[in-house]
């Protein structure tokens, strides 16, 4: 039973990380449910309750945050909701129209995301130079949600990793 739960950590943890690019993939609960079964793995328990609880708690604020951070960096700039809308909708679409090359899907999903938001802004009425602007910071909203995503599962892929 212990291979087993390992095994399907690593496949877990290394799930984690590629979800981190992928909207429809949680990567950091997935990680963290990947450092759970190796502490149950482990006769005598892998990670501390200590450790175990902090890191539920960053894989919550985590995966909060990455709905929040591209909508935040819209609204910052006074993104209306068209926007905040096209956004999503961009970022979903570029997934797609990207999908037949899996490297590429990461580029299609920052790129969706700010045409997305431009034309969301175009339809709500506002002009050029503040839909670009809007478009720019939930671009930047998206890119800085993912490093901090893949950050943390990283570092919860490394604690795994050190503790098999």
């Amino acid at each position: 039973m212990e291979y087993f739960l390992i095994v399907l950590g690593i496949i877990l943890a290394l799930a984690g990380l590629v979800g981190c690019f992928l909207p429809i993939v949680p990567g950091p609960p997935m990680n963290y449910a990947a450092l759970l079964l190796l502490h149950f793995a482990k006769d005598d328990g892998a990670f501390s309750p200590i450790f175990l609880i902090g890191f539920f708690i960053i894989t919550v604020l985590v995966t909060i945050l990455d709905y929040l951070i591209p909508s935040i960096g819209a609204k910052y700039v006074g993104a209306s909701k068209y926007g905040t809308i096209g956004a999503f909708v961009g970022m979903l679409a570029g997934m797609f129209i990207f999908s037949a090359t899996v490297i590429l899907v990461p580029l299609g999903m920052i790129l969706g995301t700010f045409i997305g938001t431009i034309l969301g802004e175009y339809i709500y009425g506002t002009k050029h130079k503040d839909a670009i602007k809007s478009g720019m910071a939930s671009m930047v909203g998206f890119i800085v949600a993912t490093i901090m995503k893949f950050s943390i599962s990283g570092i919860m892929t490394f604690f795994f990793f050190i503790y098999i």
